[in-house]
Formats: C-alpha cells, sequence, structure tokens
C-alpha cells in the first residue's frame, strides 16, 4: 500500500502518553506495515533497523511501542489490529479497481434518455452520455417566435410594432426619439447663444456631441438639446468672461511688506494690520 488512513482524533487518543521519541518509532513501524501488508518481524533488531534506532534512548522507545501496539500473534509475527483491519479493507477496494482496469476501466454511467428521444444513435455508434434529438415528422414539435421585420420607416433600425421603441407624447402625438447623430449644424440660435455667452461654439458642439455618445442619450429633437446644453454651459465654467480673483501686484505685494517690516521693528501695534497674500 502506498497510502493509508490515518485519523489524527483516534491516534491522538490512543497516544497520548507517548513520548516524542516513541511518536517517531510508532509512526515509522505503521508506514512499514501497510507498505509490506503483513506483520513485523518479532525480533527486536530488526525493528530497531526499520526505525533507525542507534541510541540506546531509541532503542528503548522502539521496544516500548512494539510491546504495546504490536503483540505477537499465533503466526509469530507483531500485528496490529486496527492496521489489519484497514488493510483488509483497502485490499477488497483495490482488488475492484485492477478488476475494472482490466475491463478498460469503470463503467459508464447511462444517463436517463428523455421522452420522446431515439433510442438508438442514428449514425449506428453506441454513446452512452449523449442523445440525439427527435426526428419525428408526426410529433408536434416547438415553433420558435416569429421574428419581427425592420421598419423602413422607422429610424434606427427600430422594429415595427416593437414596444421597447423609445417614443415620447408631445401634444397627443408620439414622437420617435433618436440616438445621437454623427454631427449637427449649428442653427442661428446656436450662433446668437454663443455669442451673448462668449462660448466657442465649436468646442461646446464637440462636447455636447461626445457627452451624448458617451451617455448613449437619446432626443426626439437634437437642435433643442443643443441650445439647451448652451444655455446651461455658462453654469458649469463656460464663457470667457467670467470674473478671476483679483491678484495683488509685486509692487503692492513689496510695498506691503516693507510696512510690515517697520512696523516690526518701531514695535507698532500689529493687530489691526492686513495680512499679506501668500
Amino acid at each position: 500500500m502506498n497510502f493509508y488512513k490515518r485519523f489524527m482524533g483516534d491516534y491522538a487518543r490512543g497516544t497520548a502518553h507517548l513520548s516524542l521519541a516513541e511518536h517517531g518509532a510508532y509512526s515509522l513501524l505503521l508506514d512499514y506495515y501497510y507498505a509490506t501488508e503483513k506483520g513485523l518481524p518479532d525480533d527486536m533488531v530488526a525493528l530497531y533497523r526499520i526505525c533507525r534506532a542507534f541510541s540506546p534512548e531509541e532503542q528503548q522507545a522502539v521496544s516500548s511501542v512494539a510491546e504495546q501496539y504490536f503483540p505477537i500473534g499465533d503466526d509469530g509475527l507483531r500485528h496490529n489490529t486496527r492496521a489489519d483491519e484497514q488493510i483488509e479493507d483497502d485490499s477488497t477496494r483495490i482488488d475492484a479497481a485492477r478488476a475494472n482496469g482490466k475491463r478498460g476501466g469503470r463503467p459508464r454511467k447511462t444517463q436517463a434518455k428523455p421522452s420522446g428521444l431515439q433510442d438508438e444513435n442514428p449514425m449506428g455508434f453506441e454513446n452512452e452520455t449523449q442523445t440525439e434529438p427527435n426526428e419525428n415528422p408526426e410529433e408536434t414539435q416547438d415553433e420558435s417566435s416569429p421574428q419581427p421585420e425592420p421598419d423602413a420607416h422607422k429610424p434606427n433600425g427600430l422594429f415595427a410594432g416593437d414596444s421597447r421603441a423609445p417614443t415620447r407624447t408631445h401634444g397627443g402625438h408620439d414622437t420617435v426619439m433618436t440616438s445621437c447623430p454623427s454631427t449637427l449644424e449649428p442653427t442661428r440660435a446656436h450662433r446668437g447663444i454663443a455669442a451673448n455667452q462668449h462660448l466657442d461654439l465649436d468646442n461646446e458642439l464637440a462636447m455636447f456631441l461626445a457627452h451624448a455618445r458617451e451617455k448613449a442619450q437619446m432626443s426626439a429633437d437634437w437642435n433643442a438639446s443643443f441650445e439647451k446644453w448652451l444655455r446651461r454651459s455658462r453654469n458649469f465654467g463656460g464663457g470667457k468672461d467670467q470674473r478671476q480673483p483679483a491678484k495683488t501686484s509685486l509692487e503692492e505685494h513689496n510695498r506691503e511688506a516693507m510696512r510690515l517690516a517697520k512696523a516690526r521693528i518701531f514695535g507698532t501695534d500689529m493687530s489691526a494690520e492686513k495680512e499679506i497674500n501668500p
């Protein structure tokens, strides 16, 4: 055997009183026992060699373990009851696996064929894991749902009768929403708003189209949407005439620094002095 089960809980309960050397001797004797699948020799010197016990302390540990866990049986060999039972159980499993190997491995599990499928492969080859679809024309087959045809009069490839087509009701009429166009020609209204608010019209148009495509926005009137964009641009930092915070000139800064320096030298009260902007 190249493998055996070791139940740590059972082992710990049965060997709690052993020393470190005795644990080592017990493990080596068990390994040899399972590897040979037979009892240990009664000769104590042979057990010393199995465990590589050379010092008196190591040999004493081997002798102690052999007497406790491997008593001499009727056949003159030292046996371990738990190991004999496990070897017998594993031998049955190993023999069954060996027999299956000679027959080409474990038999495949035959899957239950769904009702309505043929019992044999139509190509004449046996296949235990796959089934063929029903080819009986007399049985009722499920019909696939018909696909809607695109309506040439609908923009953006919308389907006729498609309830998911984006629409917007205005004045009692449904208006079809369209995706962002690739280009948009600015109107006179656009140019007037851009001029009044000091906006770069070309730059605003490019940003508007890029934003609409990124968000996959839909609109019924893209000119009106761009006009709304221009009117709101001023609130979001657009325009060229936004007031900038006043900056202190270098001359004023130097003059203020000189005044503060004189005040400190001559001990003037600075509680009311104005601090220099950094």
